[in-house]
């Protein structure tokens, strides 16, 4: 069976959520008998999930399977990614906000210095990927769930910043406020999964990503990102991030189109530099 990798679709979304929760639809189902005090079979739960003609989803089930989810060990982080979709597909925008730490932020100026880290490393992994999903005139499923996903971090990342900016306001000088500033935190000190993208920039992970990607681009000089991916085993989602940013500091070049053998479709090439100047490519 062919995995919906979806964030469009709400239903989609509800149903990938399942599956990759421990116990899956089987569990899910069990949940569902418990619960509603009627059977549910995991195939009528698959059934209703994929959409099948006949077969739907309610309210009732959906939040059901919410509450298990979240139950479930890190189900928290995905639980209301279906909500977030149904929205979309009305036009609204629905941004899940986690609070601040107990008894606040040890150092809430370091703390806004990463948020506000993480919202610029953020707009820049969604515009690389962005252009490099628009080379071809075309986003596909994967890019679309890609570039939402990466617009709600970002949301979600501006919210809390507003929020802690707010708190932050009239609370008079902290210590060591008015002197030095203080210094960013360690990555040890990072305290929420969403401050973890600004670490992959203060860790030197971002550079290390960015040699690979170049050291790929000299290996296969003249692909497609999609079948650079392919070619070196590298995530896709990665090089699409690290490609545009290469391109910005002059160590890659976007080249002409051409089909592309993965995707079928007409797509940018990328070189490790311009036409001519690198004769030991023979470019």
């Amino acid at each position: 069976m062919t995995c919906r990798t979806s964030s469009i679709n709400w239903l989609d979304c509800l149903y990938n959520a399942v599956r990759k929760t421990p116990g899956g639809v089987i569990e899910a189902a069990k949940w569902l008998t418990d619960r509603r005090g009627k059977s549910m079979h995991p195939e009528t739960l698959r059934a209703k999930l994929n959409g099948t003609e006949g077969e739907s989803v309610t309210i009732e089930i959906a939040e059901l399977l919410t509450e298990w989810m979240q139950e479930k060990a890190g189900g928290s982080e995905y639980a209301l990614e279906w909500m977030q979709a149904l929205a979309g597909q009305f036009g609204m925008s629905v941004d899940l906000v986690p609070p601040a730490p107990e008894g606040g932020w040890p150092d809430e100026i370091a703390a806004v210095q990463l948020k506000l880290l993480e919202i610029t490393t953020r707009v820049g992994r969604l515009t690389g990927t962005a252009v490099d999903a628009m080379a071809d005139r075309h986003i596909d499923s994967d890019e679309a769930a890609l570039m939402v996903s990466e617009a709600r971090a970002l949301r979600t990342m501006a919210h809390r910043t507003g929020a802690q900016c707010g708190a932050r306001c009239g609370q008079g000088q902290a210590a060591g406020e008015g002197g030095a500033m203080s210094h960013l935190a360690r990555s040890t000190d990072i305290s929420t999964s969403h401050e973890a993208t600004a670490h992959v920039v203060s860790s030197g992970l971002q550079a290390a990503q960015q040699d690979r990607a170049a050291g790929a681009l000299k290996a296969h000089p003249g692909l497609t990102s999609m079948e650079l991916a392919k070619a070196t085993g590298h995530d896709r989602y990665m090089l699409a991030r690290r490609l545009p940013e290469l391109l910005e500091d002059g160590r890659a070049w976007r080249g002409q189109k051409k089909p592309c053998e993965v995707s079928g479709r007409s797509a940018c090439t990328w070189w490790p530099v311009a036409p001519g100047e690198n004769p030991a490519l023979g470019l």
